[in-house]
């Protein structure tokens, strides 16, 4: 995880330094867990510099799941990107939503996101997703908190054939 706060870290750092960045909203961050949180080079009105969470940190994964069981909300989709598939900071983190989805009696389901295929050639699409879905997305679909419908796991696949720039 300290890996991962320091990638998140420079990234943050290195828009400070090249471009304008503006938040819609800063989050509020002092529910979540000391160790999920890093300190940036944004200064907040007090003058002291700010904090934000790592996303990929148990602490968190457990506190929006605590909070969407206080809020009464039911579950997640969570994006599985194409072309990410070998990022096992992204694995690990669904194993962290299935952990806390079943602790607190909250569903989740997986959503492909095919809208990065920017080729015309898809012959390596269909057997890239059904290995990612055997290898990483059927053994969480076991779980009690997996997104079923009529008994069925439900699997979400969206953007394909999307042109990015007719957005």
């Amino acid at each position: 995880m300290v890996r991962e706060i320091a990638r998140v870290i420079s990234h943050f750092e290195a828009l400070t330094y090249k471009s304008k960045v503006q938040f819609d909203m800063f989050p509020a961050v002092e529910q979540y867990p000391q160790e999920c949180l890093f300190t940036t080079n944004f200064i907040l009105p007090d003058r002291s510099k700010a904090k934000l969470f790592e996303s990929n940190c148990t602490g968190v994964v457990d506190t929006h799941f605590r909070w969407m069981q206080e809020n009464s909300i039911d579950g997640i989709l969570v994006q599985r990107f194409y072309g990410q598939f070998e990022d096992e900071s992204f694995l690990q983190l669904l194993n962290q939503i299935r952990t806390a989805a079943e602790k607190y009696g909250r569903s989740f389901a997986v959503e492909y996101d095919l809208s990065p295929i920017q080729s015309t050639d898809f012959s390596n699409v269909v057997p890239s997703l059904l290995n990612d879905y055997a290898s990483n997305i059927a053994p969480l679909m076991t779980s009690n908190a997996y997104l079923h419908q009529d008994g069925r796991p439900v699997l979400e696949l969206w953007g394909f054939g999307i042109d990015k720039n007719k957005l």
